[in-house]
């Protein structure tokens, strides 16, 4: 139930907890066993059960590390349904063309997200903050815990603005 809790919550803090809790029980059920064992005269029972309880502690505590390693590192981070939402964002707001270069960044729970917008090249600055308002507020309703965003406008290039009102939007720039 706690690992559940903590996976929900995205908090390391709760996840390493039910780590503990598990580690502890199984230590204790291989103490137990061991302790027994060795009363039974099985002494070799004893020592192998400390080594699997150690076992047991090294692998929790690797697991918790290399989480917090890629947190620390600003690790690439998968945010579901992000680039399906992107897309439909885009595809949703007239003069939003396409995008590229994003990159999301894990804050505790939430999320923090970067990329570049291309919009149509003769629009005004006043509409391009207009297109980046209302695509900001469609990845923050859409996507759950994704908290920050910062939206690039970049103007896009004729061929990229004919290719995106003559087929499907693409969800990055031609090469």
């Amino acid at each position: 139930a706690t690992l559940r809790a903590g996976i929900a919550a995205g908090s390391q803090a709760t996840i390493a907890n039910a780590y503990h809790h598990r580690t502890d029980a199984l230590s204790s059920v291989v103490a137990l066993i061991g302790i027994l064992a060795a009363q039974w005269g099985w002494v070799y029972c004893d020592p192998l059960a400390g080594v699997l309880v150690a076992a047991f502690i090294a692998q929790a505590g690797w697991q918790i590390g290399l989480e917090s390693i890629r947190d620390l590192a600003d690790g690439a981070v998968q945010v579901d349904g992000l680039p399906c939402a992107l897309q439909h964002a885009i595809q949703r707001t007239e003069g939003a063309v396409c995008y590229d270069h994003l990159r999301a960044r894990k804050m505790g729970p939430f999320y923090a997200l970067s990329f570049n917008l291309y919009v149509h090249p003769e629009m005004q600055v006043r509409d391009t903050e207009r297109i980046q308002e209302v695509i900001r507020e469609q990845i923050l309703q859409d996507c759950e815990g994704v908290t920050d965003l910062s939206i690039h406008i970049v103007p896009a290039s004729p061929e990229m603005s004919r290719a995106a009102s003559t087929s499907s939007l693409p969800s990055s720039p031609p090469s």
